[in-house]
């Protein structure tokens, strides 16, 4: 069997209400495991009392942890849809993906410290991809390989978190919104 890898989604679906999904898959785009939360809507109580740090609070602790404690499916690692949520305390590693416009390294598999990440290149003659790690024990290198693995097998490694939101957007559209 291959590597399984989380992606994860905790986007607002109205002012202050937060649903969150998680899916694993594996190296050819299957998902092994989905897990969401009902919208979650923080009281007056915690709006007054977390301030400025409410929304992080919401999508960090209590929406993205709770899913991934969730999961009966161990991924080697958690991709999230946004740099913040690289703050998720987990046993299982968290990274952060994203397109750059950075001219092609030499190697599929290559990968190059940039500021606080890594530009990783996944895919022959196409822009590196710019990665972040959580943590202070970065094993880049596994990263790496895994995501090399997925690259293998389906167009666009960041991919995951599109459809992962679009469940989210359905769910929330067809069982909450009034």
């Amino acid at each position: 069997m291959g590597s399984l890898l989380g992606y994860l989604v905790v986007k607002p679906v109205r002012e202050l209400v937060y649903m969150g999904g998680l899916g694993v898959f594996n190296e050819f785009g299957i998902p092994q495991e989905f897990r969401y939360t009902d919208p979650v809507e923080p009281t007056e109580v915690q709006r007054i009392l977390f301030g400025d740090s409410l929304d992080l609070a919401v999508r960090v602790k209590v929406v993205g942890e709770s899913l991934i404690k969730e999961l009966s499916v161990s991924p080697e690692y958690i991709i999230v849809g946004a740099k913040d949520m690289l703050q998720i305390r987990s046993s299982v590693p968290i990274a952060y993906l994203e397109h750059t416009q950075h001219a092609p390294l030499e190697d599929v598999g290559k990968y190059v410290a940039e500021g606080e990440g890594y530009l990783v290149q996944l895919y022959p003659a196409q822009s590196p991809y710019y990665l972040l790690l959580a943590g202070k024990k970065k094993d880049v290198s596994k990263l790496v390989d895994i995501l090399v693995e997925f690259a293998m097998h389906i167009a666009d490694v960041i991919e995951p978190l599109k459809r992962v939101e679009g469940v989210i957007d359905y769910i929330y559209n067809t069982q909450y919104k009034l």
